[in-house]
Parts: C-alpha cells; sequence; structure tokens
C-alpha cells in the first residue's frame, strides 16, 4: 500500500510503502503500533530505506503502488491528477 511519512524531516513528505507488520524485535524496542515501511529511491526502486513509523505518522494515500511507483521513477512528471504549478510568487526562493 502506498503512504506518505514525513521524511528526512518534518517539513517535507515522502511516498513509501506499507511492507509488513515488523518482527517482535523491533516492536520490543519501537512500540507495539509502528509500521515498517519501504521508501525507495529513484532512479533504482531496489534500494531505499527501511523505516519504521509510529502508526499516528503514516498516512494513506488514494494511489495504488503502480501509480506511486511511477510518481517516485518520473520524478513527479508521471501523476495520476498532476495539479497546477504554482506561479512564480507564490514560490518562497531561499
Amino acid at each position: 500500500q502506498a503512504v506518505l511519512v514525513k521524511f528526512p524531516n518534518d517539513d517535507t513528505w515522502a511516498i513509501a510503502f506499507l511492507t509488513q507488520r515488523p518482527s517482535r524485535a523491533i516492536r520490543d524496542v519501537a512500540g507495539d503500533d509502528v509500521y515498517a515501511v519501504f521508501m525507495p529511491t529513484a532512479p533504482n526502486p531496489t534500494s531505499g530505506y527501511l523505516l519504521f513509523f509510529p502508526k499516528e505518522k503514516v498516512r494513506q494515500l488514494n494511489l495504488s503502488v503502480e501509480e506511486a511507483f511511477k510518481l517516485i521513477l518520473s520524478g513527479g512528471l508521471v501523476s495520476p491528477d498532476l495539479p497546477d504549478l504554482p506561479d512564480e510568487k507564490s514560490i518562497s526562493r531561499r
């Protein structure tokens, strides 16, 4: 299942995939209400991060796994419902 998690900080979101319930060894340390998620990297989706997030930090996406992978591998160019880009004035420059 495709999900969103805050990564690498609280100001950004990343697409990840629920994998399976973490092992007892992980839950003994991280708590019973954690999800194991795999966050692939582009352009090689076989590499990535296996992360453990508290259940309340994981947001379900209304995207199929295939749609989410297309979005990741295309760098955001292929999206099932790509919104209009913001105009230049609304993008903050630092």
